[in-house]
């Protein structure tokens, strides 16, 4: 394997353009037309570990170790002819663990000559081949299993479709992308380290990409953020549909013979000169804006607390624990119980158990992650025997009306009561 010199060049000056504007690249393999054997891949990754050492590598491109090359291409055929037996069209089913695991080593020898240690991924699908035989779930430490081809973080992907998109083609078992906590829940109950969401449904796609459905908002892609990160995510991924893949409308381009056909049923009149001012994009910068004056030791006395979760005086619809979808309520509270971070995706009014056998005061105001703005400040008091307090959010009804909770006590000598 011989590296092309004049295209890595490209690269370096890439890259340091990027870290001008205080942005990190990322490497990542992509599966289609690769040809990897054992010996290729353990040098590709020594190779890229030693000319990008410190920089994260992401494995897999979208793609399983256990995977048939024609998934795709049997699914999109298969409601022509939904009489046949679906698991017939699925191809054979390779298992290129081995090529990963090469590639991984490559690129720890490659990063440690460098005195770094490197930080792998691996990039899953959003979904598993369930028949004809069960393989395993699309989590990226289930496909290095080994202690010793660990992953540094895991990660999935949460896709781009919701049920009503995916059709039934039943031999591919994809979930609903707009259930992303999920994913999240799963990692940090399997894995010891940091957890990230890798492709969250780009905005200005289509459901699953089919143009006979939708085009996800602004306010859908927001709500798959907020809940991957206040669910317990180390970050997110924003992506938007048209910018992922460079599309410019021919007549934006100085000559036709740079045009290229759009990728996965882009809109041929989108452009991603245009597209990077999404309305998400432009938003994507409040996801993490209030955790970002805590302390790394903060940081990480922050856990799930969706148990802390209870339906308010009143309530007659169902629990708001059983909300899902766009609807879902995250939480995030400290082991310290001094500060409580509570994601509403549709607005839903909640209440939290604050109690801890003390009586205490704190805190709450209302994040918009539409503006990044605080809103409608008030002092909750906890009473020691009474610990349930009820909030209700400036507006509600529906995704476009999500907001977040933040409350934080500072009486940490609180008294009893």
């Amino acid at each position: 394997m011989q590296p092309n010199e004049a295209y890595f060049e490209l690269i370096d000056w890439a890259v340091e353009r990027a870290a001008s504007y205080g942005i990190l690249m990322w490497w990542m393999t992509w599966h289609e037309g690769a040809a990897f054997n054992d010996s290729t891949a353990y040098e590709w990754g020594k190779y890229i570990g030693g000319r990008y050492p410190g920089v994260p590598k992401i494995l897999g491109g979208d793609t399983n170790c256990l995977w048939a090359r024609n998934l795709m291409e049997a699914s999109i055929s298969y409601p022509a002819n939904p009489v046949v037996d679906p698991t017939t069209l699925v191809g054979t089913i390779e298992d290129t663990t081995h090529l990963w695991v090469n590639m991984r080593s490559g690129v720890k020898d490659g990063e440690a000559v460098q005195g770094y240690e490197a930080v792998v991924l691996f990039h899953p699908t959003s979904g598993r081949i369930a028949r004809p035989v069960s393989i395993p779930e699309a989590i990226g430490h289930l496909m290095l299993p080994k202690e010793e081809d660990r992953v540094s973080i895991d990660a999935v992907q949460s896709g781009h479709a919701t049920p009503e998109s995916l059709g039934s083609f039943t031999p591919y078992e994809a979930g609903d992308s707009t259930k992303n906590y999920k994913l999240i829940a799963k990692m940090l109950d399997g894995f010891t380290g940091p957890v990230l969401g890798l492709e969250n449904h780009y905005e200005g796609g289509h459901y699953n990409f089919d143009p006979s459905f939708p085009v996800w908002n602004a306010s859908e892609v927001r709500t798959g953020l907020y809940n991957g990160v206040y669910s317990g995510a180390a970050g997110f991924t924003y992506g938007a549909n048209s910018v992922w893949q460079m599309y410019e409308p021919a007549a934006d381009l100085l000559r036709a013979s740079d045009y290229y056909e759009p990728s996965v049923n882009q809109n041929v009149s989108g452009s991603w000169r245009r597209d990077i001012f999404f309305e998400g994009a432009t938003q994507i910068q409040h996801v993490t804006k209030p955790l970002q004056n805590l302390t790394i030791e903060q940081l990480e006395l922050l856990e799930p607390g969706r148990q802390l979760l209870a339906s308010p005086n009143g309530h007659t619809d169902v629990a708001v624990n059983a909300y899902d979808g766009t609807r879902f309520i995250s939480v995030l509270a400290s082991k310290t119980n001094d500060r409580y971070y509570v994601y509403t995706g549709h607005g839903g009014s909640f209440s939290l158990n604050l109690g801890n056998g003390l009586a205490r005061s704190g805190t709450a105001r209302w994040f918009s992650p539409r503006d990044g703005e605080y809103y409608a400040d008030s002092v909750v008091d906890v009473n020691a025997n009474n610990a349930f307090i009820d909030f209700i959010p400036p507006s509600g009804g529906g995704v476009d009306n999500a907001w977040l909770l933040v409350l934080e006590f500072s009486d940490l000598e609180a008294r009893y009561m």
